[in-house]
């Protein structure tokens, strides 16, 4: 994440081109370097997120949404180690969100249960930049609580 003081330049006029603003102190910051925590356990707390099963999907993937100085980040919840666990995590997943489908908001490519609070305690994974969220490696279900 970072924070960008920019003008818009005069000229070229289209497309819109930008340049610092070198007037401002620190024109351009690095305000949360997420892929620092790179393995590192931790422990976050946001609203529960669903992407439903889809042709990019073998099946639905839950996350954690994590708002970070305003601006929200979404985490898929996994365990890559052990396919018996990973399944006792998304039943546990898949049966909260059951639980509170009353409540259940679209956003865009996946859903959202903004009244439904859930903690993690696991690894931040960060593979590729290429990789559509940042995950959290969890080793069972009890790393997952309701708040």
């Amino acid at each position: 994440m970072i924070d960008i003081s920019y003008k818009i330049q005069a000229f070229p006029g289209k497309p819109t081109h930008l340049t610092l603003n070198l007037a401002v102190e620190n024109s351009l910051q690095i305000v949360d370097q997420l892929v620092s925590r790179q393995g590192k356990q931790s422990r976050l707390q946001g609203n529960l997120v669903k992407f439903p099963q889809s042709p990019q999907l073998k099946f639905d993937v839950y996350g954690i949404e994590v708002i970070t100085q305003g601006i929200p980040r979404y985490f898929t919840l996994v365990n890559f180690e052990d396919t018996q666990e990973f399944e006792k995590i998304r039943l546990k997943l898949a049966t909260i969100w059951d639980n509170h489908l009353n409540t259940v908001k679209s956003a865009g490519n996946f859903l959202i249960n903004p009244q439904v609070t859930i903690e993690v305690l696991g690894k931040i994974n960060i593979v590729s930049p290429q990789q559509a969220n940042p995950q959290i490696l969890l080793e069972n279900a009890s790393q997952i609580q309701i708040k």
